[in-house]
Parts: C-alpha cells; structure tokens; sequence
C-alpha cells in the first residue's frame, strides 16, 4: 500500500485497496464486504483530484491578501509578484508538512485555477514547477488589466 496523504493524490492502493472477501461474513452488522470497500476506496480516489489543496488571494498590486491550504498555514506561505500589466506569479512552497504528523512532504503543483473578482476581467494560469502564471484581461477587448484574484492550486 503507498501511502498518499495530502497535499498528494490518492489512487486505490492509498487506501488499500481493492480488497477481496475472505469468506463468508462472521458479523455482517458490523463487517464491510470488499464490494463495499472497494466501492468507498474508488470515490474517495477520484475525490482526491478535485479539492484544491490550496488558495490565495492576491491584490491587483501583486500582494498576498490572505491563503488557506490542506497542510494549514504553517508552511512557508506563497509568494506572489506583479510582473506587468495584468501578469502575476504566485510561488508556492516545495515541500509542505502532510496531514498526517506533520512529516514535510515535496509539493508539486498538478493545476491550477484563477477567480477574478470583478465581472469586467477574466484570467487564465499556467504553472511550471511551483511557480504559477496568472494574466488577467478585460473582459471587452481582451486587453491585459490589473485586477484582484484567486488562485485555487490543485
């Protein structure tokens, strides 16, 4: 069994599974059959690749508002930049403590997702390592524009 904690994704074996009846049930109140397990095991599998495991908010000037993450905010916080019109990177931490005991475990971010808070602009990001690129654009015209955002980190 390879153990996944977070900020890692899961897959089956994470979590033991798939399991194989034994035999018949001594206790059926108080067994799982492998069926069950299994089925349990495959949807907290696919869960894993949907929760972020990170967010920041980042000022139009490029400053850290605030973040959340599944490791707590006991790890060195991301660092973000403004580096030009509408363009910001965000750095995240390359290792991180699990959710486990804390045991800091390496980082990589898988993807990532911008939110904009104004109807006016959109953003897009991409991420190479730790570091992610954010642009954000007026929405009429496509132009780069300064803007507040969020950035979910898978």
């Amino acid at each position: 069994m390879t153990l996944a904690l977070l900020p890692d994704q899961p897959s089956l074996d994470t979590f033991g599974a798939p399991k194989a009846d034994f035999g018949e049930s001594e206790d059926p109140g108080s067994e799982v059959a492998a069926e069950q397990y299994n089925g349990i095991a495959a949807t907290l599998t696919a869960l894993g690749f949907l929760v972020p495991r990170a967010w920041v908010s980042v000022s139009a000037a490029g400053a850290l508002v605030s973040w959340g993450s599944v490791w707590g905010n006991t790890a060195s916080p991301p660092v973000p930049a403004k580096t030009g019109t509408g363009a910001y990177t965000v750095t995240m931490p390359s290792s991180v403590p699990d959710t486990l005991n804390g045991t800091m475990r390496a980082f990589a971010v898988k993807a990532s997702n911008v939110g904009i808070n104004t109807s006016a602009r959109v953003g897009n990001s991409r991420h190479t390592g730790n570091v992610l690129t954010v642009e954000t654009y007026n929405v009429a015209g496509g132009a780069a524009a300064d803007g507040a955002l969020t950035v979910f980190v898978f």
